[in-house]
């Protein structure tokens, strides 16, 4: 902001922001192809080992900070300069987090290729787009090539054996039966550790670290989904509307309508519904207070919206990590990180129109957008602090 500042006065009226940048340029950092045919893996152990981590979550912990995932509550610069120095020293290079890196793919290709298993489905974040492609007709090198950086999910069409990443982490998710997991640490040489139904997404932080670090945090600024209560009557903050930083159009079948919304909190969009609508479905995940995860088994049935709605407006401190309504008249809404919303209609839907244009109201954005949006389908189009248009792009990691 600095060297902006003193190219352009512009820049002098962005107010001065209370904030860590991180920068992820490097110059240094091989491509795919050179890590394809000259990379090596390094076993986390040997990591383990070497910088003197306790636990494997040590590690997590110093990657994890090394690229401002945490609140600063949380960050364990200690052990993210310990693995930095040895990484430094020895020129190995961090994975990339959330997304599958080149040798991972070679062992994912490998493993479907060991099992016999050949027609697969590459599938995105937030079930985007999909593909389906038969493995004898792809090289390894062919394979690591065709999954790109939004591709999270990549399962046989029997629905076997599933590799899937984890939102913003450095490790990825293997399910399948214990027996079929057992062969592939045995012989393509994955490592990590077996998941339970107690397992937490926050696995490397203890339910009392989690506490503590929110215990100290209490003074950060408010979360955008933050509920009150005012007269008897329930609100959620004017001020806690912020501006929407990315928008997304598209369609995701020939019959279905999609706009998706950053920077918007799952009941600042699920209020905006009649009440009345009926809810068809829910999965949903989240913690509650006390840092215990919970999901729709837990939660009581929800007959319509106003139920769901006037429930998590009951229950402020539950905060919701991943949910997925389904309501009738084939409209859908999914958040996720309670700051990502994305909300599909069929193309009949006489409610796409108004509840649209109230979100475009609420968060004062001129209707041009929402025509930009619709003629850009497919572009992710970056708003700027005013409101206005500063970028689109069709690819996700540019916005980024």
């Amino acid at each position: 902001m600095e060297e902006l500042r003193e190219k352009d006065p512009l820049f002098e009226k962005i107010p001065q922001s209370n904030a860590d940048i991180f920068s992820f340029d490097n110059e240094d950092y091989p491509s795919d192809d050179e890590i394809f045919e000259q990379g090596e893996s390094i076993s986390w152990q040997e990591i383990k080992k070497a910088c003197n981590f306790g636990q494997v979550d040590e590690i997590n912990k110093a990657l994890k900070t090394s690229i401002g995932a945490y609140r600063p509550v949380f960050n364990r610069m200690d052990l993210a300069n310990k693995l930095s120095d040895y990484a430094l020293s020895n020129q190995l290079y961090f994975p990339e987090s959330g997304a599958f890196n080149v040798l991972s793919k070679k062992q994912i290709y490998r493993s479907f290729k060991f099992l016999g298993i050949h027609q697969l489905t590459i599938e995105q974040e937030f079930s985007q787009g999909h593909k389906t492609i038969h493995l004898e007709q792809f090289t390894e090198k062919e394979f690591c090539n065709t999954i790109a950086y939004k591709d999270y999910y990549i399962y046989d069409t029997n629905k076997k054996l599933l590799f899937a990443i984890d939102w913003d982490n450095f490790f990825f998710l293997i399910c399948a039966d214990r027996k079929t997991i057992e062969t592939l640490v045995e012989n393509m040489e994955f490592e990590g550790f077996y998941c339970d139904e107690h397992t937490r997404g926050n696995w490397e932080l203890t339910p009392e670290e989690i506490k503590a670090g929110l215990h100290r945090a209490q003074s950060d600024t408010p979360d955008p989904s933050r509920q009150i209560k005012r007269n008897g009557k329930d609100f959620l903050e004017a001020d806690n509307y912020r501006k929407l930083k990315l928008l997304r159009y598209d369609r995701e079948d020939p019959q279905t309508e999609r706009f998706y919304f950053a920077e918007m909190s799952t009941l600042q969009a699920s209020l905006l519904f009649p009440e009345e609508l009926k809810l068809l479905g829910l999965k949903i995940a989240g913690f509650d207070e006390q840092e215990n995860f919970f999901d729709e088994k837990e939660l009581p049935h929800f007959h319509n919206i106003s139920d769901f709605n006037h429930y998590f407006l009951q229950n402020p401190n539950y905060r919701l990590q991943d949910c997925e309504l389904e309501m009738e008249q084939g409209i859908k809404l999914e958040s996720h990180d309670d700051g990502e919303v994305t909300i599909s209609f069929p193309l009949d839907s006489n409610l796409k129109e108004p509840l649209i244009l109230s979100i475009f109201k609420k968060y004062k954005l001129n209707l041009n957008i929402k025509q930009f949006i619709e003629e850009k389908s497919g572009f992710y189009v970056r708003i700027d602090s005013d409101g206005n248009i500063e970028s689109y792009s069709r690819d996700f990691d540019k916005y980024l």
